[in-house]
């Protein structure tokens, strides 16, 4: 793989050091740097970086328009900026300008190099991202539950929409993808006797057959295929291997749903291309807003269809200062269900019962209930459209 080549733009030379010693053992090298925006076209012109990052000193409003012109100039340029203060103001305004990620600082070491690397990806548009996306021939329903920021309750989202739909006397299998730090098991207290790296000696096309054995059964009636107890064991574990599980899955079961890691990886491209529905799972914060405006714009570009995706507003709650409005205004998408921050969740999670069973009366309850009730339906026109 070539190094990612960077232009790092800010008046502090030391900034410029800084970055260059956090990239140097990583395959991102530090190509040129500058102090003044009037210098980052000609330079970029002169050096052809993959990436620019702004930094602190920069990274103003006074920074937008000549984003949007070199990004105009060089067309498989990825911008990156750094800021001491990120607002909801400055986040929506740099994104529209064309940024790919705005970080805000403290910035560790490995945010920042995955935020160059997002950027060279989208930018440099890889051969995935050309690709038109056909959902699959199945009565069967893929459902997806993907954030690129972790901690947004994906997997409590997940697990309590695999038990809705179960009560519904649906056939349901959860499939926990975050292959290194899955917590499907845990949430749902199930002993992993089995787990998705056993699936690996059954060959590139197993039948539901060969895999049956393998799920974990919950007592609310949907069953699991766990992530690998050792996160090392990830590594062994392909997307074609994925892809040949989801579909002796599909033989089996009415609804499938994925639980994913936090990232644009090659099993969650592999799934997402099997997925007829994709619930996107944002907070309201403003780093999450954030990460799901830009999630939204790399599936655009990888060609999922937006009907097929539903924002879902996690922890809701107007008294943290941003408002389920500004969400959408952001991310260009309406809000397909709101879920309210609740104790509820925690005390059901602390048992290791799904709240659509511990609390059924709650709002974060009848919240997922309605998503799965949106699901079905959605099926139930599938199905119809097969047969």
């Amino acid at each position: 793989m070539s190094a990612v080549r960077i232009l790092v733009a800010d008046p502090d030379p030391d900034f410029s050091s800084e970055i260059a010693e956090a990239c140097a053992p990583s395959g991102v090298e530090l190509a040129a740097s500058c102090e003044t925006l009037e210098q980052v076209h000609p330079i970029a012109a002169r050096v052809e970086p993959d990436v620019v990052l702004f930094g602190p000193g920069l990274a103003d409003r006074r920074l937008l328009p000549l984003v949007q012109d070199i990004l105009a100039a060089f067309e498989e340029l990825g911008v990156v900026i750094i800021t001491s203060q990120l607002t909801a103001e400055f986040l929506h305004d740099a994104l529209a300008a064309g940024a790919q990620d705005i970080l805000e600082i403290p910035v560790d070491g490995s945010q920042l190099l995955a935020s160059i690397r997002r950027a060279h990806d989208l930018s440099h548009g890889k051969a995935a991202m050309s690709k038109k996306f056909e959902a699959p021939a199945s009565p069967c329903r893929v459902v997806t539950v993907f954030s690129t920021k972790g901690g947004v309750g994906k997997t409590v989202i997940a697990t309590n929409l695999a038990t809705a739909l179960a009560n519904r006397n649906a056939r349901v299998a959860i499939v926990d993808l975050d292959l290194q730090f899955g917590d499907v098991g845990v949430v749902c207290q199930l002993q992993p006797e089995h787990t998705i790296h056993d699936t690996i000696e059954l060959g590139p096309d197993p039948t539901r057959h060969m895999i049956e054995p393998l799920l974990a059964r919950h007592f609310t009636g949907f069953k699991a295929l766990l992530a690998p107890t050792e996160p090392q064991l990830a590594d062994l574990i392909s997307p074609q291997t994925i892809l040949g599980v989801l579909k002796a899955l599909e033989e089996a079961y009415e609804y499938v749903i994925v639980d994913t890691p936090p990232s644009f990886n090659d099993h969650v491209l592999a799934v997402l291309d099997r997925s007829d529905d994709v619930c996107l799972v944002a907070t309201l914060d403003i780093p999450a807003i954030k990460n799901v405006k830009l999630c939204v714009r790399t599936m655009d570009l990888l060609g999922y269809p937006r009907e097929r995706t539903h924002l879902i507003l996690n922890r809701t709650d107007r008294r943290i200062g941003l408002h389920p409005e500004e969400v959408e205004q952001s991310v260009g998408m309406q809000i397909s269900v709101s879920l309210p921050s609740d104790r509820a969740v925690p005390l059901s999670v602390n048992k290791g019962v799904p709240v659509v069973e511990d609390a059924p009366r709650s709002p974060v309850a009848r919240g997922i209930v309605s998503l799965a009730e949106r699901m079905s339906a959605a099926g139930a026109k599938s199905s119809l459209a097969v047969g």
